[in-house]
């Protein structure tokens, strides 16, 4: 797990610094190219995760039980390909962080709409970043005795199960 968070940390911190940099001329262009690379990368992540989703009536739905194709349509890029959804993952995680701060200072210094923004990312951004990496986000709630998050992460493990078994989605 570590190279893959290594992975997401420093290109997260090429383009918070990037962002960070603009900060010199003023926080109100820092603020906004910061907006636009949470948002622009959550939205192209977001719309890659909702392409690549298995289609209902595909015939490996058929080979499922009906809660394992959901959590398969839920978690597909995870299962499918957990390194690149890990990193994904990692890269929003850190966009989150940094959005705090930067909605912070943005509220500090009155940019309310920028901070409103910078801060709204830490909640937009939270489903697709569980979707993404779910064991690293459920396993705690699993072994806390959650049962949701019990039955998701056993889902996911079948589901993979099932998957390499067939080797084909």
């Amino acid at each position: 797990m570590a190279p893959v968070a290594f992975i997401a940390n420093i290109i997260a911190l090429a383009c918070i610094s990037g962002a960070a940099l603009a900060g010199l001329v003023s926080l109100y262009a820092s603020a906004t190219i910061f907006l636009a690379i949470a948002y622009g990368a959550w939205m192209f992540l977001f719309g890659l995760d909702g392409a690549t989703r298995p289609a209902r009536g595909s015939k490996f739905e058929y080979s499922l039980s009906p809660r394992e194709f959901e959590a398969f349509r839920r978690y597909h890029t995870f299962i499918l390909w957990p390194i690149p959804a890990q990193v994904q993952s990692g890269i929003l995680n850190n966009f989150r962080l940094a959005g705090v701060v930067w909605g912070g200072l943005c509220i500090w210094h009155g940019m309310y709409w920028h901070g409103a923004g910078c801060i709204a990312f830490f909640f937009v951004s939270g489903g697709l970043i569980l979707q993404l990496s779910p064991v690293l986000y459920m396993a705690s709630h699993a072994k806390a005795g959650n049962a949701t998050a019990i039955e998701d992460l056993a889902l996911i493990q079948d589901v993979t199960e099932i998957l390499r078994e067939s080797h084909t989605p």
